[in-house]
């Protein structure tokens, strides 16, 4: 069964200038949807909505679904906590599973890595356990599995009612099936001890969507125009992020979300999840929207303020 959630809406405040800089945002306005209301419903419809107006939604998920959370921040707290030397013990460097050491992902240049460790489970390795032996890596695998339950079932159901929205007249919609190269990941940072304003730079996930939830502020998505806004957070919510794949699969028509995570002095530790939702890499993946790239080629110019192609060359 899909777990029943509310949306919120965003609503922004305050003139801001200079591309770069963080406008306020106000409380979440929540819906005033019951909580019995499905995925499959109503909310789910408005969650591809908001999604397909500006690239992101927040979903104020059910108390099971925040206690999922909670089991694997807690059971991160206690893995990362670990000597280096116990942590490098469960990675498995050829699907890249389990820990990754600060250092190994960058969002611009490798000589300025992200400033934080993972910890990351890939659904078509489901069956693969950590042995007993690993304690507390086989105790965050096991919440990670719990919560992917609830979260896989969200994305699936999320893309189907954007299927849905791209679908040819008299066309069944096309559903993306994400059961395999699709992965949940944790991030531990320690912004206390870094050095640097952002702790991962500027960058977009580069998947179908991510489903981020994280209880600390630090994470700040860009805007349209250039600015951008701290992100919500909190125990009962989660932010749904649109990727490169997803503008690819919608003819460009969403665009993929910028984002970076600012740096708290006050923060000895920022944990945040994150399901980065791949489709299966069997067989070939169409997308929604066939591109006209002659018609991108011709439209391009009214970003920058000029005529479109089509004006500027037509016959005089």
């Amino acid at each position: 069964m899909l777990a029943a959630f509310t949306i919120s809406y965003p609503r922004l405040r305050g003139p801001v200038h200079d591309s770069g800089q963080v406008r306020e945002m106000h409380d979440p306005c929540l819906s005033n949807a019951s909580q019995d209301e499905r995925y499959a419903g109503p909310l789910g419809r408005a969650a591809a909505q908001r999604v397909l107006n500006g690239g992101w939604a927040i979903l104020r998920i059910p108390a099971a679904v925040a206690g999922q959370h909670a089991a694997v921040l807690a059971a991160a707290h206690d893995f990362f906590a670990q000597p280096d030397v116990a942590k490098a013990a469960a990675c498995d460097p050829p699907t890249a599973e389990g820990y990754r050491p600060l250092g190994a992902e960058y969002s611009i240049a490798v000589e300025r890595p992200d400033l934080n460790e993972s910890f990351s489970v890939w659904m078509q390795n489901v069956d693969r356990a950590f042995p007993e032996t690993a304690g507390a890596a086989a105790d965050l695998q096991a919440a990670l599995l719990d919560l992917a339950v609830p979260l896989m079932g969200i994305a699936q159901t999320l893309l189907s009612h954007l299927a849905a929205r791209f679908a040819k007249p008299g066309e069944a919609p096309r559903p993306v099936d994400v059961t395999g190269a699709t992965y949940l990941q944790v991030n531990r940072y320690r912004p206390a001890e870094a050095d640097r304003e952002f702790l991962q730079e500027r960058h977009e996930d580069g998947h179908l969507i991510t489903i981020h939830h994280c209880r600390q502020p630090g994470l700040e998505i860009e805007q349209s125009d250039g600015c951008y806004v701290p992100a919500p957070h909190g125990p009962d919510q989660v932010l749904v992020l649109a990727g490169e794949l997803l503008t690819m699969m919608t003819g460009h028509r969403i665009p993929p979300v910028h984002h970076r995570v600012r740096r708290h002095a006050d923060q000895g530790e920022r944990l945040s999840v994150m399901l980065f939702v791949n489709p299966s890499l069997k067989g070939r993946l169409a997308p929604w929207v066939d591109l006209d790239v002659n018609a991108v080629a011709a439209g391009n110019p009214r970003r920058f303020g000029l005529p479109s192609l089509d004006l500027l060359l037509r016959d005089e």
